[in-house]
């Protein structure tokens, strides 16, 4: 299983809908100018214009780790010692 070189400050799961707010703002607060979009039907979230694009499917974690925010598979926080989402 991977382990993070380092622990994610803070993280939010992209559950569908609901949590598109959670995770937006977290995103904001690393990237301030980000733009995104989502495509229900296909279960994504894509934040772009801001760094690096970052694609998220239903169920992926964004997290922040090194000072920036980067896409986490659910697998990889399975049995981790990452923070829950609030």
């Amino acid at each position: 299983m991977p382990v993070f070189s380092s622990r994610p400050i803070e993280a939010e799961q992209f559950t569908g809908p609901s949590s598109i707010g959670a995770v937006a703002d977290l995103v904001r607060r690393y990237r301030p100018q980000v733009s995104y979009e989502s495509a229900p039907a296909l279960g994504t979230l894509r934040f772009y214009n801001s760094g690096p694009e970052l694609l998220l499917k239903l169920q992926d974690w964004v997290a922040v780790i090194g000072g920036d925010v980067v896409v986490v598979p659910p697998s990889m926080f399975e049995g981790s010692n990452a923070p829950a989402s609030e």
